[in-house]
C-alpha cells in the first residue's frame, strides 16, 4: 500500500478515498467513485458526506453559506446533459431554481447559472467517457456567487475520469 501512495505522490496526485455512504470527507481529500472511474478533490473550506439514503455527495462549509451537491449521472450524451442542466432545479421548501442565462460550454464542460428570488445556483457539468457525467451544483445567497464560481473552477481542475478499457 505504501508503494501506491509513493507512486501517487511522484505523479503529483494523492491517493483517492473511495466514496461510501455515511463517511465524512474533509477539505483537500481526493475522493473516488470507482464505479464511474471518477475522482476529484474536496474543495478548500468544504467537507462532504453521502447520506445513508442518498447517492449524491453533499458539501457544506463552515465558512460559506449554502450547500453543494455532487451527482454522477449515467447514460449521458451532450444533448441529454444540456437538457438536464436546462431544467428547473427543485431544492424543496418552495425553492425552485430557474436557469437565468444561457449555458456556457467549453469542450465537454458546461456551466449553468440559476436564480430563485434571493437564492442563486451555479453548476458545472463534466462529461466523461462511457456516457458518465458529474454535476457539481452549489446554491445559496447571492453574496456567495463568487465563492461558488471559484469552487467550481477548483473542481474543474481536480476532476479526472480514468479511461475504462474492455478486453
Amino acid at each position: 500500500m505504501l508503494g501506491l501512495a509513493a507512486a501517487a505522490a511522484v505523479w503529483g496526485q494523492e491517493p483517492a478515498r473511495d466514496l461510501s455512504p455515511g463517511q465524512q470527507y474533509e477539505s483537500g481529500v481526493r475522493v473516488r467513485d470507482a464505479a464511474h472511474s471518477l475522482s476529484f478533490r474536496i474543495p478548500d473550506t468544504w467537507a462532504g458526506r453521502i447520506p445513508l439514503d442518498s447517492e449524491a455527495l453533499l458539501l457544506s462549509s463552515a465558512d460559506r453559506e449554502g450547500i453543494g451537491i455532487v451527482a454522477v449521472l449515467d447514460g449521458m450524451t451532450p444533448e441529454l446533459l444540456v437538457e438536464r442542466l436546462s431544467e428547473p432545479q427543485d431544492f424543496g421548501g418552495s425553492v425552485i431554481l430557474q436557469l437565468s442565462r444561457s449555458l456556457e460550454q467549453s469542450g465537454l464542460q458546461w456551466r449553468a447559472s440559476y436564480l430563485s428570488g434571493s437564492v442563486i445556483g451555479r453548476a458545472l457539468a463534466i462529461l466523461g467517457p462511457d456516457e458518465h457525467a458529474v454535476v457539481y451544483f452549489f446554491a445559496g445567497p447571492q453574496a456567495e456567487v463568487q465563492a461558488y464560481e471559484q469552487v467550481l473552477s477548483e473542481l474543474a481542475v481536480s476532476t479526472t475520469f480514468e479511461a475504462v478499457s474492455t478486453l
